[in-house]
């Protein structure tokens, strides 16, 4: 993998630095009173981003601590920054079901951004995230191949021993045999890790590609595979809010006493009166807009950046912020061995 975004001005040392410094003081500083987390963004300065790397410590209020509870100005020479932020669970992007009529048409040839659910839990839905290949891993009975990949939250419902997988969902209690695309094969859901893989089969084909930008025919080529850094323009499309854009706050974010760890907060670009993910968006890939590398794998919208007034939209709640892990280690995830790639 590789961070591939020319607007940002630090250096992968100055990164791998910030990783390695945060991973080494990671429990003292959540211990610190009235944390709600911290991790790897870009330090502000009156409310501003600017350049510059920190390791930032969220906190309920900003306060004048008592001596020994204060955090420091640097932590081995990487910047810190305190920022006001409430506890912030992540809420599962999958939509309940739909509030009208099924939105998604179906396709012979699946891609990234569209419908996927458990034939056993229409008319539910999350999104397809990419396709990917993998060596395997007999241990948890995956064969090498070729493989869908979206959230676990997403596929659970098809676990053994009905395991069809279904592109779209629909409003119907017995969907139409057509709408079968492939089965589930593994996944998991642990505090690092919401990843999924199905065959794809019953006549469809794949191709890593996702909808185009709005105003431009056709559909984008995935181009590979990155790592998420601080202040990156991405992009993402999900079965319920489509394509919207936006941009990487924070990396190895973890708060204290919760059950995910070492995710990526992504904000809309345009603030929080735009929509970064919303219910049903579950398994969608956040992807850079500089070269179309994928990041992240979205999972959840964050509890208190939730839309007050969203777009009319197929499932509710919008969020204009969410989470998603690492991709290159969902991805990994399915193999005993690495060397897990796109299909």
């Amino acid at each position: 993998m590789s961070r591939d975004d020319q607007r940002l001005t630090y250096s992968d040392e100055e990164l791998e630095k910030a990783r390695v410094v945060l991973e080494k003081h990671k429990t003292e500083l959540l211990a610190i009173p009235g944390c709600t987390g911290v991790g790897i963004g870009l330090k502000q300065v009156g409310g501003r981003e600017t350049g510059a790397l920190a390791i930032v410590v969220f906190v309920q209020r900003k306060t004048s601590p008592p001596p020994g509870e204060a955090v420091p100005g640097n932590l081995e020479g990487v910047r810190t920054d305190v920022i006001e932020q409430e506890d912030s669970e992540p809420v599962p992007l999958a939509a309940p079901a739909p509030m009208a009529t099924d939105p998604f048409a179906r396709f012979d040839q699946l891609f990234s951004g569209i419908s996927v659910t458990a034939w056993e839990t229409p008319p539910a839905w999350g999104t397809i995230g990419c396709f990917i290949w993998t060596p395997g891993d007999p241990g948890h009975g995956i064969p090498g191949g070729q493989y869908l990949l979206t959230n676990q939250h997403v596929l659970q419902g098809a676990a053994p021993p009905d395991t069809v997988v279904i592109q779209p969902s629909i409003d119907e209690t017995v969907p139409p045999p057509n709408y079968r695309c492939g089965d589930y094969v593994y996944g998991y859901q642990t505090p690092t890790r919401d990843c999924a893989i199905a065959t794809v089969g019953y006549g469809r084909t794949f191709l890593n590609q996702v909808p185009n930008y709005p105003g431009w025919p056709g559909r984008r080529d995935i181009r590979g595979v990155a790592a998420a850094a601080p202040g990156q323009a991405v992009y993402k499309y999900g079965a319920t809010s489509k394509f919207t854009k936006g941009v990487v706050e924070v990396i190895n974010y973890t708060p204290p006493n919760t059950n995910y760890q070492n995710v990526i907060l992504i904000r809309s670009e345009g603030g929080t009166d735009d929509v970064w993910v919303a219910k049903g968006d579950s398994g969608s890939v956040t992807i850079l807009q500089a070269n179309d590398h994928i990041i992240g794998l979205n999972f959840a919208g964050s509890a208190n950046a939730v839309m007050q007034n969203p777009p009319q939209l197929p499932a509710y709640p919008a969020y204009y912020g969410g989470f998603a892990y690492d991709i290159q280690a969902q991805m990994n995830a399915f193999s005993a061995t690495g060397g897990v790639v796109l299909a």
